[in-house]
């Protein structure tokens, strides 16, 4: 007998708490950096409290992605040389990657896959800005690296049986968050924004966790959200780690003529991407 949508909406809100945040060192120093006049020893002193948050840090520090010519030793020359928008894309990296790097049995993503997924979505905000020629919104790589926690709790904590959803995207022709709506009353990117929310970070960044499969009805500023989904359906194209949701994708027409790339533009964006990832692979990443 199946369960109403409804009541299995509740009953997955109802456990987000059971989901462990992020290491309290990494949300103290994001609350931190928050603040325009934070001081570099505070911020020091913070990452360095957590062992594993430090290593983190240094290893996406001296990563090509964040144009680490000269190896940093230590969190205070990452923190003078990456300077704060830089550092909070890191530190939200580092500590979100163990959790990312996790098999996601309900959407059948190996070891890794989720990881690799979330990291094709970041660079491919970049490399759609710089195409684009448009600057990069502050929060458009946290929210791109942060895109799919929600699958992590319903796939790993809830562990939802993905058989009902792939029979009704199946058989309605649905895309896999649709048929996440039809059958729990709820769908991936609204779980993961509530995770958000209640871990305290910043609404524009929920906001585009929430809104990364349906950019039309995001309200206010699309620009993010739109970014993160043409990224989002990049990486699903160019089968980077998009596991059960690249059931029957559709990107949003109303986001890519948002950005009106000619076709000979997206090609070479998706060969950037694949080349960036390529090498960053093993070096912007910890053991698994």
């Amino acid at each position: 007998m199946s369960v109403d949508p409804r009541k299995r909406r509740e009953e997955i809100l109802s456990r987000l708490g059971t989901v462990p945040a992020l290491p309290a060192a990494a949300m103290r120093a994001v609350r931190l950096m928050q603040d325009p006049d934070v001081s570099v020893p505070s911020l020091v002193t913070t990452i360095e409290y957590d062992a594993s948050l430090t290593a983190g840090v240094l290893q996406h520090a001296n990563s090509p992605f964040f144009g680490g010519t000269r190896r940093v030793a230590t969190v205070k020359e990452a923190v003078v040389r990456l300077g704060i928008n830089n550092l909070r894309k890191v530190v939200l990296a580092a500590a979100f990657e163990p959790m990312a790097r996790q098999q996601i049995l309900g959407y059948d993503m190996p070891a890794g896959s989720l990881w690799e997924h979330s990291l094709a979505v970041a660079v491919g905000v970049d490399k759609l800005c710089k195409a684009a020629g448009l600057p990069q919104p502050p929060h458009a790589f946290t929210a791109a690296i942060l895109i799919d926690v929600g699958k992590i709790v319903l796939g790993t904590f809830i562990k939802v049986d993905p058989e009902p959803l792939m029979a009704v995207a199946y058989e309605q022709s649905l895309s896999f968050d649709a048929a996440e709506r039809a059958v729990l009353g709820i769908d991936h990117a609204e779980v993961g924004a509530a995770l958000l929310e209640s871990w305290n970070l910043p609404p524009e960044v929920v906001d585009v966790v929430r809104w990364h499969h349906q950019p039309e009805s995001c309200p206010g500023d699309r620009t993010a959200v739109d970014l993160v989904h043409m990224a989002d359906a990049l990486a699903v194209v160019i089968g980077i780690g998009g596991g059960l949701d690249g059931l029957n994708y559709r990107p949003s027409p109303d986001a890519a003529a948002r950005f009106n790339l000619p076709r000979a533009e997206r090609e070479r964006v998706a060969l950037e991407l694949l080349e960036e990832l390529e090498r960053l692979r093993g070096r912007l990443s910890t053991a698994a």
